[in-house]
């Protein structure tokens, strides 16, 4: 009889270690396919913002090269014709008056799709620029403290400038805020982005699953590519502050 209990015993225990390894198979079966399909799913994304930046880049560079220099040129022929007429002249400075307004709202365009100073002089540069053009004349005051900039690749410098953009454009649409402060500095083997400004806040939670309105989806996407990770406290009433940590050994990685 004991030694039938004992056999029991052994066959119940080797088949709940059997069955055990077979759940533990099962789970890092299934958690090695999410980290693939995760590892796959960023790397289409990042193929596809690569394709649409890469396409902004042909556009700004078409309307600021090709169309840019075609209404220059019709500007030079235009304010060379001689006129007697007194109305003939007045027409041609007022043609001349639109093609300018034209030939300024073209380089804010290819600007404001692809600035041509991003892969000159880096990020920083950029996003100056692009506080100075667009964001000055809204009221947001906009602090940018760049203690320390490392090399990076032309993809990783278009990945952080958007990032920038979308939480200064978050700032001004949503937050009400009349100060944004942005610090960028290197921690270890990091670059940290840290933005704190003085608006209504919101309710984080409410707002990371959705896909429009906020921007947190794409700023979120970007992050991930790079491998980063984002911090975000907010709340009614008080503010709202960007923490985000970009490993350097994968911006350092030209893709």
């Amino acid at each position: 009889m004991y030694s039938e209990e004992t056999t029991l015993y052994r066959a119940i225990i080797i088949a709940s270690i059997i069955i055990g390894n077979i759940i533990l198979y099962f789970i890092v079966s299934v958690i090695r396919q999410q980290k693939k399909f995760r590892s796959l799913n960023l790397q289409k994304m990042a193929v596809e913002i690569n394709t649409i930046e890469n396409e902004r880049k042909r556009v700004a560079s078409d309307l600021h090269d090709e169309l840019g220099a075609v209404l220059s040129a019709v500007k030079l022929r235009l304010s060379s014709i001689e006129t007697i007429s007194e109305t003939d002249t007045k027409n041609i400075h007022l043609a001349l008056s639109h093609i300018d307004d034209i030939i300024i709202k073209i380089r804010y365009i290819a600007n404001d799709l692809m600035p041509s100073v991003l892969f000159r002089k880096g990020p920083v540069s950029a996003i100056s620029e692009y506080i100075h053009n667009f964001i000055s004349a809204t009221g947001l005051l906009v602090e940018l403290v760049p203690y320390d900039m490392p090399q990076l690749s032309q993809s990783h410098q278009v990945h952080i400038f958007r990032i920038l953009q979308e939480i200064i454009h978050n700032t001004v649409k949503h937050a009400r805020a009349k100060n944004l402060k942005i610090e960028i500095y290197t921690n270890d083997n990091d670059l940290v982005i840290l933005t704190c400004d003085d608006g209504i806040g919101f309710n984080y939670e409410d707002m990371k699953y959705q896909n429009t309105g906020s921007g947190l989806y794409s700023i979120q996407t970007r992050i991930d590519i790079l491998g980063g990770q984002m911090h975000i406290n907010s709340r009614q009433g008080h503010g709202t502050r960007y923490y985000i940590e970009l490993p350097l050994t994968n911006l350092n990685e030209i893709l």
